[in-house]
């Protein structure tokens, strides 16, 4: 493990959704890297296991946990079994996603939930689930760190976040008529 010591994640767990493949799996090893323990999520189990493999072949601590998070009761569920299995979550990378690849004019109602319940939802609850972990144990950090963990990290509001994740920008929905 190649580790550079102006940014060592030595100690800390990572925890990334959608780590299975492409750009997840390659944070997860890029965390690794540096000296973080890695709990890898995806759906697919058999990739989680290949991802796992390669990160624990770097010299890092890596752990599968299959869950499907679009599921609520399965995010309630990652984080309980990352927290027992590895003690810590410091870190999340939500980057788990879906497309269906169709015209605008062919989108089901069963497409459009789809993608909306893993690309919006679960990344909104996964964050929630972490953030009350991280709230919780906000009570042994400094306080610019609870305050850092209780407010957004956007310009947005905390209490108009729902409303500005669900409404896309001009520039998203022009993209949608194309």
């Amino acid at each position: 493990m190649a580790n550079s010591s102006l940014f060592d994640l030595s100690g800390r767990v990572a925890l990334v959704v959608g780590a299975s493949r492409g750009i997840g799996r390659a944070i997860a090893g890029g965390l690794a890297e540096v000296g973080a323990s890695v709990a890898l999520c995806s759906r697919t189990q058999a990739d989680l296991l290949e991802a796992a493999e390669d990160i624990r072949a770097l010299g890092a601590r890596a752990e599968a946990f299959a869950a499907d998070i679009s599921r609520m009761a399965e995010i309630q569920m990652l984080v309980r079994d990352v927290l027992a299995r590895m003690g810590q979550i410091d870190i999340l990378v939500n980057v788990a996603g879906v497309n269906r690849r169709k015209p605008s004019i062919d989108v089901t109602e069963e497409d459009w939930d789809m993608v909306l319940d893993l690309n919006l939802k679960a990344m909104f609850f996964t964050s929630q689930a972490v953030g009350r972990y991280w709230l919780e144990r906000a009570a042994s950090l400094p306080n610019i760190i609870e305050e850092m963990a209780r407010s957004s990290t956007s310009a947005v509001s905390p209490a108009r976040w729902v409303f500005a994740m669900s409404r896309p920008t001009p520039r998203a929905s022009a993209a949608c008529s194309e």
